[in-house]
């Protein structure tokens, strides 16, 4: 329930930030992107027993010309099913990033840094025979990435991107530890 909340609120916000902001101010005094990210997040092997998550998000950049750092929304989502005959769990986190971001050009060579903060929910359903148990939980913590990225002549955006976010939650009477370390690839454009 909150990750559905969570997804659609950030995607609502987003859209309300970006598609204005594109369109009114057409003298390029904006510099804003659009990335698709995927890859992996790892969680701490002892609270799961499946460490690497499948992780896929979207991310926004707003930034005028002039302005030393670029506002970042990011939402970023993971999720592991495990099944053992008739037992498994399925396992999704999902993070709204909010902060800023810095990127230096160096040629067509772009490292940056990022960080802020960070909406989390997490959701777990346990399930055994026809006995199904879903619970979850969210929390405010915080989130730091570094990366690079290669730009092209067509707006087009590649890179690589790690981050960490920080976050727990109180599921089935215990408190987990939901941090994890993301390492993905991204797709931009940037207009």
């Amino acid at each position: 329930m909150y990750f559905k909340k969570l997804i659609t609120t950030s995607v609502t916000a987003s859209l309300l930030v970006i598609l204005p902001n594109s369109f009114v101010h057409a003298d390029d005094s904006w510099s804003n992107r659009v990335s698709i990210l995927f890859g992996q997040k790892h969680l701490q092997k002892d609270i799961f027993d499946e460490n690497k998550h499948s992780a896929f998000g979207i991310g926004f950049d707003i930034k005028k010309q002039d302005w030393p750092v670029s506002i970042a929304i990011d939402l970023v989502g993971s999720g592991k099913e495990t099944n053992n005959a008739n037992s498994g769990s399925d396992v999704a986190t999902g993070e709204l990033h909010l902060g800023i971001r810095k990127h230096w050009l160096f040629n067509n060579i772009e490292p940056y840094i990022g960080g802020g903060a960070s909406l989390s929910v997490t959701e777990i359903t346990n399930f055994s025979g026809d006995s199904i148990g879903k619970q979850d939980d969210g929390e405010i913590a915080y989130w730091v990435s570094t990366g690079i990225n290669w730009k092209f002549d067509n707006n087009i955006v590649v890179g690589a991107d790690i981050r960490y976010s920080d976050a727990k939650a109180e599921l089935f009477n215990s408190a987990i530890k939901t941090s994890g370390v993301y390492s993905m690839v991204t797709v931009g454009y940037q207009f």
